[in-house]
C-alpha cells in the first residue's frame, strides 16, 4: 500500500485549513526543495518579514530552513558576503535545503550581469556573489494568504507549527518510498529550447546545468513525492519557468505586444499622468532590445528623448510571448 497520496492530502488539507494555503502545487513544489538532490527556490511572495519560522514554507520547523534574501540586504559588506557565501556553499551540499524568500519580487533585481565584471573593489564582490546565489535558483511566485492567525494565541500557533512539522515529516518519510525515479527519465526535449529562451528574458539564470537540475528536480521530485508511478510533473515545471521570468519584464512583454495604436495611447496616457520608469525598467527594456527579444517599431509616432519605453517596441518572436502565457503549453510530452 502507498501512503503517501494520502500524506499528501492530509497535509494539504491541514495547510488550507489553519494556514490559508489553497496553492496545492506550490506547496508541492516548495517539498521538492527538501529532498535529498532538490532544487534550489526562491519563493516570490508578499512576506516582508526577515523571520520566516512563523511561514508556511518552513514547514512548522524550529529552525529556519527559508531564509529571506532580505537579510543580506541590509547588512553592511562584510556581513552581507559573509552570508551570501555561505547560502551558495550550502546550496552545493549534497542534502542542502535551497529555500528562499523575496518579498520585493516585483521590483528588478540590483544586479545587471552585464555590467558585473565592469565594477571595481567591494562592489564587484558584492554583486557578483549576488548574482551566483540567484543563478542558482529558480522561482516560485504565490500569494501570501490572508488569514486570521495573527488573531490567534500563541499557544495554537505553536500547536499549529508542531503538527505542521509531523505532517511534513510523515510526507517526507522514507520508509515507504520506492528507491528509483519514477516516470520517464528523459525530459520533453522541448524543455532545452525553452530553457534557451529562459535565460534570454530572465538574465539572472545564466548557469544553465543548475538551471535544469532545479527544473528536472521539480518534475521528477513530485512525482517521487506522490510514489504512485505517475510520470513527473512537467506541468509545474511550466510553472517554475514562468515564475522564474522576472514579474517587470514579462509586464515589459505584455506591453510590446499590445500593437501600434494602442501602444501609442498607452503612452501618451503614461506621459500624462507624470509617471517616470527607473533606471532598472529603462535597462532592462535597453537589454531586450540589445538581446534583439523586442525590436523598435518603424515610424513610430511619438518623438522625444524618451527612447525606452515599452510602447515603441515589439516583440521580436512570437516564442517569447509563449513563454509567459499561462495557458500555453510548452513541454509538448507532458
Amino acid at each position: 500500500m502507498n501512503p503517501y497520496p494520502a500524506r499528501l492530502a492530509e497535509l494539504h488539507e491541514f495547510l488550507r485549513a489553519r494556514y490559508g494555503v489553497n496553492d496545492a502545487q506550490a506547496v508541492d513544489i516548495v517539498l521538492t526543495a527538501m529532498r535529498r538532490g532538490g532544487p534550489s527556490i526562491i519563493i516570490e511572495t508578499d512576506y516582508p518579514s526577515r523571520d520566516c519560522r512563523p511561514a508556511w514554507f518552513n514547514f512548522g520547523n524550529a529552525d529556519e530552513i527559508a531564509r529571506s534574501l532580505s537579510v543580506p540586504r541590509i547588512q553592511r559588506t562584510q556581513i552581507c558576503e559573509e552570508i551570501l557565501q555561505s547560502w551558495i556553499d550550502e546550496t552545493k551540499t549534497e542534502n542542502a535545503i535551497g529555500i528562499f524568500v523575496d518579498s520585493e519580487w516585483r521590483r528588478l533585481p540590483r544586479v545587471d550581469a552585464p555590467v558585473v565584471w565592469s565594477k571595481v573593489g567591494w562592489r564587484a564582490l558584492m554583486t557578483h556573489t549576488y548574482a551566483v546565489l540567484l543563478s542558482r535558483c529558480v522561482r516560485l511566485r504565490t500569494s501570501w494568504p490572508r488569514t486570521d492567525r495573527a488573531t490567534r494565541s500563541q499557544d495554537t500557533i505553536e500547536a499549529d507549527a508542531r503538527e505542521l512539522a509531523r505532517l511534513t515529516a510523515r510526507v517526507l518519510d522514507n520508509d515507504h518510498r520506492i528507491n528509483r525515479t519514477i516516470g520517464p527519465d528523459a525530459p520533453p526535449p522541448s524543455l532545452f529550447y525553452w530553457c534557451e529562451l529562459l535565460q534570454r528574458i530572465a538574465p539572472m539564470q545564466q548557469d544553465w546545468d543548475r538551471l535544469i537540475h532545479n527544473l528536472v528536480a521539480i518534475g521528477r521530485g513530485i512525482a517521487s513525492l506522490y510514489n504512485d508511478g505517475r510520470n513527473a510533473d512537467w506541468f509545474a515545471v511550466e510553472r517554475v519557468m514562468r515564475d522564474t521570468v522576472p514579474y517587470c519584464t514579462s509586464w515589459i512583454l505584455s506591453q510590446c505586444d499590445i500593437g501600434r495604436s494602442k501602444g501609442i495611447k498607452a503612452y501618451q496616457a503614461f506621459r500624462q499622468s507624470g509617471s517616470e520608469f527607473d533606471r532598472l525598467m529603462t535597462n532592462e527594456i535597453r537589454r531586450l532590445a540589445v538581446e534583439q527579444v523586442v525590436e523598435a517599431r518603424r515610424n513610430y509616432g511619438p518623438r522625444d528623448s524618451y527612447t525606452y519605453h515599452p510602447w515603441r517596441y515589439r516583440v521580436a518572436h512570437h516564442d517569447y510571448l509563449t513563454l509567459i502565457d499561462r495557458e500555453a503549453r510548452i513541454l509538448v510530452n507532458a
